[in-house]
């Protein structure tokens, strides 16, 4: 019997993984470490659920108790650091056990170091911000143009709070200092006054091609300017950028899902690279209601059953919403009531919202009402 499992947090990257192997009836075991929020356990599609207290106690109990020489396994990693462990495991697992893989020179941590994405991506075809790397204060350039933006440089390491716009010097001191004393390093960049953000999501297969059939420009975004995408729309691919996208894939020899990150530029009009993640990405839920099952692809070429994937549509172009996201944006009256309205009516699905698999996105709205109330915890939604 083939079976996925899935490893990462009890969050929204998890549930988007559970509902793309759940709709084509796949056995799908979730094994997840850090904050309970009880999302993944509302899945109808879920069959085996496990959790550990961090990501190497969940690998050892996969490695030794999960795992058996009956069935052929997939892991798929939910989250960076799922990722980066996952391949220090390797040599543990038997070969029933398959997952993401890089066969070229780098290894999926040193991926994650947004100094080499940028070289990779330059040598892709991406246009790239000037970047330079910061370990310490006494490192900082004198000839700086401001504003510039700071991001950890290791996206693992932090998190989106950790992302800055600094105006002046003062600032770049002030942030780096604080970022500093949570991750070792920074990424320091110039700052792109951008008129629009996107997301392109596809898999890397195993005979070396890519397939890419999402990008979405973000409509709205929570928080404002720099937080995650709230609607989004999906739309055709501009000139170059798909190209770009699979020899940055090829380049390295990935075979996996991921996802890119663009800005476009309202001074120069160019499309400026800012990161790729070697994993699922949040947004898949949207790639579901676009039309496709990225996901689903990466499982059957990992199993060799691509015979079953008859041809690689894009997604349909529409408009959708990240439920959460948009709710949060009117309560702290980013948007107002009509525009609230007037985005769900022209939306045709919401992020987490599938009606034969509810369970999800309603116990998210439980969770916010029961922390208000406080009757539990709050989580960082």
């Amino acid at each position: 019997m083939n079976k996925v499992i899935i490893l990462g947090n009890d969050h929204t990257n998890t549930v988007g993984l559970i509902q793309s192997f759940g709709k084509k009836r796949i056995y799908v075991i979730v094994v997840v470490w850090g904050v309970k929020t009880g999302i993944v356990k509302k899945s109808r599609y879920l069959s085996e659920f496990y959790s550990a207290c961090d990501v190497d106690k969940c690998l050892e109990f996969v490695a030794v108790k999960l795992v058996n020489s009956n069935d052929t396994y997939v892991i798929i990693p939910g989250c960076d650091l799922a990722a980066i462990k996952l391949e220090e495991y390797r040599e543990k697992f038997p070969s029933n056990v398959l997952y993401q893989f890089v066969k070229g020179t780098y290894k999926i941590h040193e991926l994650e170091n947004k100094e080499l994405q940028v070289k990779v991506a330059s040598k892709a075809g991406f246009d790239i911000p000037w970047s330079y790397k910061i370990d310490s204060l006494s490192q900082i350039p004198s000839n700086l143009d401001y504003p510039c933006l700071i991001k950890p440089l290791a996206s693992y390491q932090g998190s989106k709070s950790d992302l800055l716009i600094c105006n002046n010097l003062v600032e770049l001191r002030r942030n780096l200092e604080l970022v500093l004393s949570r991750t070792s390093q920074v990424l320091l960049q110039r700052y792109i006054k951008k008129d629009n953000e996107y997301t392109i999501i596809g898999c890397g297969l195993k005979d070396g091609s890519v397939y890419i059939p999402f990008i979405c420009q973000k409509l709205e975004i929570y928080p404002p300017k720099v937080g995650l995408e709230s609607v989004i729309e999906t739309i055709d691919f501009p000139s170059g950028i798909k190209e770009a996208c699979i020899q940055y894939i090829r380049s390295i020899g990935y075979c996996g899902l991921f996802s890119i990150e663009l800005m476009h530029s309202e001074e120069d009009l160019k499309y400026y690279f800012t990161e790729c993640n070697l994993r699922n990405d949040g947004d898949n839920g949207f790639v579901l209601h676009a039309g496709c099952n990225v996901a689903y692809v990466h499982y059957s070429d990992m199993i060799d059953n691509m015979n079953e994937i008859m041809h690689f549509k894009e997604c349909d172009k529409n408009i959708y919403i990240w439920d959460m996201h948009h709710f949060l944006s009117l309560l702290h009256r980013d948007i107002s009531l009509k525009q609230w309205i007037s985005d769900i009516k022209r939306s045709k699905g919401l992020l987490m919202y599938f009606p034969e698999d509810s369970g999800p996105f309603f116990k998210q709205y439980t969770n916010w009402i029961l922390e208000k109330l406080h009757i539990r915890k709050p989580n960082n939604y």
